[in-house]
């Protein structure tokens, strides 16, 4: 374990760490984290989000991140910025009854730098595929030359692959 005290870092396997906790490992184990509770609630991996300043912190605003897990790769000698995530952000600004959040999905496509949304789910359950604004509990949005939606079933028994939609009257 390495600590920077002038930067206020710590590296485990590492002397010079990029991040406030910097892991590394040159091969043979993973790096990891293990999060153990043995009372059935497992682990919890939580972010934390505030605008303003430690001292003076102010309520989360509309769009800010409150947890990412993102991978990023290496490249030309340098790690890249990050190439698919997953974020977790809020949707408006937050007061004490109003605290709307979303998760979006974001990847890199082949032959391509550029990171973007792929899929969201919104706080009302809506989810959107190749939309960041899904009107229904099943928004899926494909711009372009092809847009073919492909819905398949596998198997012997053709009589019972189906494709339903159905329309409820009243309750279901």
């Amino acid at each position: 374990t390495f600590i920077d005290s002038t930067n206020d870092r710590v590296g485990i396997g590492t002397t010079s760490p990029s991040q406030l906790l910097d892991i590394t490992s040159s091969g043979g184990t993973w790096v990891g984290q293990a999060l153990t509770r043995y009372d059935g609630n497992g682990g919890l991996i939580q972010g934390r989000s505030a605008g303003g300043t430690s001292g003076s912190p102010t309520a989360t605003g509309a769009t800010d991140a409150l947890l990412y897990l993102q991978g990023i790769g290496f490249v030309d000698g340098a790690f890249t910025s990050r190439q698919v995530d997953i974020g977790l952000r809020s949707n408006q600004a937050w007061t004490t009854g109003a605290r709307g959040t979303y998760i979006a999905f974001r990847t890199t496509p082949d032959n391509s730098s550029t990171i973007a949304e792929a899929m969201r789910i919104t706080g009302s359950g809506n989810v959107g595929i190749g939309t960041t604004s899904p009107a229904a509990q099943l928004n899926i949005v494909k711009d372009g030359s092809s847009s073919t939606l492909f819905l398949d079933a596998y198997g012997t028994d053709t009589t019972s692959s189906q494709l339903r939609i159905r329309r409820w009257n009243g309750t279901q």
